[in-house]
């Protein structure tokens, strides 16, 4: 199994299963969970190299109704193996890629929680649940279709304001079919998160798109009541002319999805068009733009 999965488990998608009633009472380890982290984050191969130093995360517990919202930013340096597949291919070797998502479950009985939403399609073969075992640590666990462990990690608030994350993938059977390696360790993940205030977000985030050379923001967009898969430059001002229009085949775009991108016909071509008109007023030196509305213009019905 590649590494991408284990370095997108805490922003993965997640596979829905029935679980116990929700509660409105959530368990005292989410309560003492809530809010933002920063962590500084490192990945170890399974002959214990590190190979990913301090790749940075910031994320957020919510609660609401009932239910468990994780919003997590990792901050992924220049060069590493994944970029090009985190970006869709927008960033070069010497950028870094932010990948957010956002992911919730209903907070059971028990105060277990099983993941069974995500903005993103990231490890969506992956069955997510988080299990409190007192008000101070828990068991994520994550399990693929056919039932094998992909990973377990533990969560374990360790004073006021820090929380320390602990996660080993596994890999049961040998990529040739024979024994696992010792442990049936694939590798390791460490999160060392520190409590911020909600007003430190902005900073925080701008600090560590600096620190890792961030060129490229994946994550959700919301565009007319559909939500896509999106990978937009940070160094240039995107517009909702380019998240609505931006042509894939355009060596300027800064937009690209990671699916079926919006439709242009009909009254979405028409909110296009007006979205881009927009634009161009307002940046009237953007060849980029000039050239969508151009494009958008000849999509036009006669």
């Amino acid at each position: 199994m590649s590494r991408l999965p284990l370095l997108v488990l805490l922003l993965a998608a997640t596979t829905p299963l029935n679980a116990a009633p929700p509660t409105n009472d959530p368990h005292p380890f989410w309560r003492g969970s809530q809010g933002l982290w920063r962590a500084a984050a490192d990945y170890y191969g399974a002959d214990g190299t590190h190979q990913l130093r301090d790749y940075g995360q910031l994320s957020r517990v919510t609660i609401t109704a009932g239910r468990l919202f994780l919003e997590d930013s990792a901050f992924y340096p220049p060069g590493g193996t994944y970029n090009a597949a985190y970006s869709l291919g927008l960033a070069d070797a010497n950028e870094g890629v932010e990948v957010r998502n956002t992911q919730s479950g209903e907070i059971a009985a028990d105060g277990s929680v099983v993941l069974d939403r995500s903005d993103l399609p990231l490890g969506t073969s992956v069955r997510t649940r988080l299990a409190p075992i007192d008000a101070r640590r828990a068991l994520q666990t994550g399990d693929k279709p056919d039932g094998t462990r992909a990973y377990e990690a533990y969560w374990s608030l360790t004073a006021p304001g820090r929380r320390l994350r602990l996660l080993a993938g596994i890999d049961p059977v040998a990529k040739d079919g024979g024994p696992p390696g010792p442990g049936a360790l694939r590798a390791l993940a460490t999160y060392r998160d520190t409590a911020l205030p909600d007003d430190d977000e902005a900073s925080a985030r701008a600090e560590l798109r600096r620190k890792q050379s961030v060129a490229v923001l994946r994550h959700a967009v919301l565009l007319d009541g559909t939500l896509y898969d999106i990978a937009e430059r940070v160094d240039v001002e995107v517009t909702d002319c380019d998240r609505r229009a931006s042509d894939p085949d355009d060596p300027e775009r800064v937009v690209v999805f990671g699916g079926t991108p919006p439709p242009l016909a009909g009254g979405a071509l028409a909110a296009a068009l007006a979205a881009c008109r927009d634009a161009v007023r307002a940046r009237a030196d953007t060849v980029r733009l000039q050239r969508i509305v151009a494009r958008l213009e000849a999509l036009q019905p006669p």
